[in-house]
């Protein structure tokens, strides 16, 4: 078992690399979930990332990592980091949009999550409200300031600019699977299958001669 030296100085290289993609999120994630033991320790490293970090795409990539680690928390019934987070919800928002820095371009992901978060059940109607209206209040603001002359707005150079985008289409295609799944059969849809399990007859003798007759035809189609 790791110490909460090593612990602590893994996970911070494992959010170093951490990506928009879905297998990156939730590796991080399952680190966290497995080295519990260290949870305070772990945690402190993500807010120390989000103060420290000026780049705004690594900003939104560790709050989409929240998201992700809310949800196989949840899976796994283990609800600390879900209290850390609803805890240090104002700070977690404050670091990962900010005022200065060019922090605002990530304001509406950051509203995106924290809705997602309050429908699956994470925030109450009055955390997410609260936030969110914070938020609201802080693009305005932005949108003002872009009034001013260019010379003093900030300027992200290319490669960031492609980075985001790059990651913005990972991420409404991680949203589009979510939309296409199905949610889980109710107790009235088993018993319903269970009923027709149960009236449907054993495999026979003839049932396996069909099989071998179809498999017979797809094999002979292969090879043609």
């Amino acid at each position: 078992m790791v110490d909460a030296f090593e612990a602590r100085l893994q996970f911070s290289k494992t959010l170093t690399r951490l990506t928009a993609a879905p297998a990156s999120l939730r590796s991080a994630s399952l680190y966290l979930l497995k080295h519990r033991s260290h949870r305070e320790d772990l945690y402190s490293v993500i807010l120390e990332k989000l103060q420290s970090e000026s780049n705004p795409n690594f900003k939104v990539n560790i709050i989409y990592f929240l998201e992700m680690l809310c949800e196989l928390s949840l899976v796994q019934g283990y609800m600390d980091y879900v209290e850390y987070i609803r805890r240090d919800l104002v700070e977690i928002c404050d670091f990962a949009a900010p005022v200065e820095g060019g922090g605002c371009v990530n304001i509406e992901a950051v509203r995106m999550v924290l809705k997602s978060l309050k429908e699956k059940g994470v925030l109450d109607d009055e955390e997410w409200k609260g936030v969110d209206e914070m938020l609201v209040d802080r693009n305005r603001e932005e949108q003002e300031n872009q009034e001013q002359s260019s010379a003093k707005r900030r300027r992200f150079d290319d490669k960031m600019i492609e980075q985001r985008m790059n990651e913005d289409r990972q991420r409404h295609k991680r949203e589009k699977e979510h939309a296409w799944q199905v949610a889980p059969p109710t107790a009235e849809k088993d018993e319903e299958f269970e009923q027709l399990w149960a009236n449907t007859s054993d495999l026979n003798e003839d049932d396996y001669e069909i099989m071998r007759e179809e498999n017979e035809i797809l094999r002979q189609s292969t090879m043609d």
